[in-house]
């Protein structure tokens, strides 16, 4: 096959840096480029055609072979098969059709270099060689999720240290007992084991096991830190330090120990981590027993708060119930007389007596007078008598109620006043004692229990770290990560070029 030797046109010469600003060499290049791009099409789309002509011909070629061999007769020997006609050599388009529509200045420095032509059966190997050029280097997203999966399946399936985990059930019971208190709690019976009133308990004990403090109890009792910082355990899961600050220990803690609250059976669930099973069961059994005891003692403060309150409003009580018996023994002592209310009813009933008799001795005068004279000795005698019963009568009314002085009634008053007191004090007392003991029975029936419903577990197989879960799920989001990274990539290039 021969091929056309393109001329020796020699480059036209490029403008100097000195007379063209930045902007005019950009401008030009992005024009050399298009025009690079335009003559690279114009010959991919000759090539196609004349491929397309080739196969055409050869086609016509091979019906009209088959033509020939079917008008033989099949005794006829002497005529020669048909031999069909080669197919022409490729011919290379004239240099003008391949320069068409393009600038001498541009094409003529790349007319022997990358961007020439090439001969027809060359460029389907030339394209295919090209995109097996393309390695590893244009696709940095995926080599870079490849690299961290290899490295992640090496972390958790050789070197990821094993963790062991320890669980235990817990709920908070109390001695309340339907009926105590009045009307049945339906919304405990249908709320699960632990009732909807003991959520907030669960919550408090949930809160306290999460605590510095009970971190600071497990490490004085299991030393903690030496046992997370150990540094025969891998880099990563262990604690980094065992001088950690406390802020940085409670966090590893609180990733180490959950404690979570199931909603619906109104249950506590404690899992413990650990890098040996005996220390996993260790500090699920310390959470259990110092949870029972905090429980039980936030439950007998509350109880003795509430006492002692009460027992406090019952000296008061009693102090005031007394103070006011002696106010009225004082008084009674004071008037002489221990009933002020009887010695009233008595005077009002002298008052009544003495006033009857005088009507009675009024009514015998008018009758002696009738017949006797007023100086005759009887008359003078009911007058004496009357005169009397009219002074007494006078003197006790003055006694009972008078607008100066102290009279009996205000005495009655004073009496009155200080007596209501001193049974309202001795209510008051009463119910005081009354509210004591009833508080002392609520207070031992809302005492708090613990119930263990699982124990803690002694793990033999180590659960943590789920490796084939953890590898699965690492490899595919870092791919997925990778596709959507390179697929950036490529837009911002497109949008670039």
């Amino acid at each position: 096959m021969t091929h056309d030797v393109l001329p020796d046109t020699p480059p036209a010469p490029l403008a100097t840096a000195d007379a063209r600003t930045p902007e005019e060499r950009r401008a030009a290049l992005r024009a050399l480029r298009v025009r690079r791009a335009a003559a690279k099409a114009r010959g991919a789309k000759a090539t196609a055609l004349r491929l397309a002509a080739e196969a055409r011909r050869a086609e016509a070629d091979a019906a009209r072979a088959e033509r020939d061999a079917a008008a033989l007769s099949p005794g006829d020997d002497a005529a020669p098969p048909a031999v069909p006609r080669p197919a022409r050599a490729p011919r290379r388009p004239p240099l003008d059709d391949r320069r068409r529509d393009s600038d001498d200045d541009s094409l003529a420095p790349d007319a022997t270099g990358d961007d020439q032509l090439d001969d027809e059966p060359t460029v389907l190997p030339r394209l295919r060689a090209a995109r097996r050029q393309r390695g590893w280097r244009d696709y940095p997203a995926f080599v870079i999720a490849f690299v961290a999966s290899v490295l992640a399946i090496a972390y958790w399936g050789f070197v990821a240290s094993p963790r062991y985990v320890s669980e235990a059930h817990v709920v908070i019971q109390q001695a309340d007992m339907p009926g105590g208190g009045g009307a049945v709690d339906f919304s405990s019976l249908l709320g699960g084991i632990g009732g909807s009133g003991d959520r907030p308990n669960q919550l408090l004990l949930r809160d306290h096991l999460m605590s510095v403090d009970m971190l600071d109890k497990l490490e004085q009792r299991l030393h903690l830190r030496a046992h997370y910082a150990d540094k025969s355990r891998d880099f990563v899961s262990r604690m980094f330090r065992e001088d950690a600050p406390i802020e940085w220990f409670h966090d590893y803690f609180q990733s180490r120990v959950t404690v979570e609250y199931d909603e619906y059976t109104g249950l506590l669930l404690i899992r413990t981590q650990a890098y040996t099973p005996e220390m996993a069961t260790a500090i699920t059994t310390e959470l259990v027993d110092e949870g029972e005891r905090y429980m039980n003692l936030v439950g007998h403060r509350l109880a003795e708060v509430q006492v002692r309150f009460l027992e406090s409003q019952v000296g008061d009580m009693r102090d005031r119930a007394l103070t006011a018996r002696q106010k009225l023994l004082a008084f009674q002592n004071e008037h002489g007389m221990a009933a002020p209310e009887t010695t009233a009813e008595n005077i009002v009933g002298i008052v009544n007596k003495l006033d009857g008799q005088l009507s009675d001795l009024a009514t015998r005068r008018n009758a002696l007078l009738g017949y006797l004279v007023p100086t005759s000795p009887a008359v003078v005698d009911l007058d004496l008598q009357i005169a009397a019963t009219r002074k007494q009568l006078e003197q006790e009314k003055a006694r009972l109620a008078a607008p100066e002085g102290k009279p009996l009634n205000q005495t009655v008053e004073e009496y009155q006043r200080l007596e209501m007191s001193a049974q309202f004090d001795q209510d008051v007392y009463k119910t005081a004692l009354s509210a004591l003991e009833q508080g002392r029975i609520q207070a031992a029936r809302t005492l708090k229990k613990v119930s263990v419903l699982q124990a803690p577990t002694v793990p033999q197989y180590s659960m943590e770290p789920r490796r084939l879960y953890n590898i699965a799920a690492f490899t595919l989001a870092a791919f997925l990560l990778a596709a959507v990274v390179q697929l950036l990539i490529a837009v911002i290039s497109e949008h670039r070029d």
